[in-house]
């Protein structure tokens, strides 16, 4: 979340799209303005099976609680794993 943070912060634009945003064409265009953005990768483009070797054992807690789980009590709120190294 800490990467997601140093990624996503204060800018003097950032550009959010949808996945529609990703094409060479646009990328380019961006890239040579000089746009930071952020969209999710379309569904079509990521490779059949890329997430299939993603399995909960391979992944451990990680130390993040959502400001919107902060009141809750610990069994009710989201949990967060991670496969990157700590």
């Amino acid at each position: 979340m800490n990467a997601l943070k140093t990624m996503a912060g204060p800018r003097d634009f950032l550009l959010i799209g949808d996945s529609k945003l990703i094409s060479y064409t646009n990328l380019r265009a961006l890239d040579r303005a000089g746009v930071t953005f952020i969209a999710p990768l379309g569904a079509a483009r990521v490779p059949a099976g890329l997430f299939t070797a993603a399995t909960l054992e391979a992944a451990w807690p990680v130390d993040y609680i959502a400001a919107r789980d902060a009141g809750k009590p610990a069994d009710q709120r989201c949990r967060y794993r991670s496969t990157r190294t700590p």
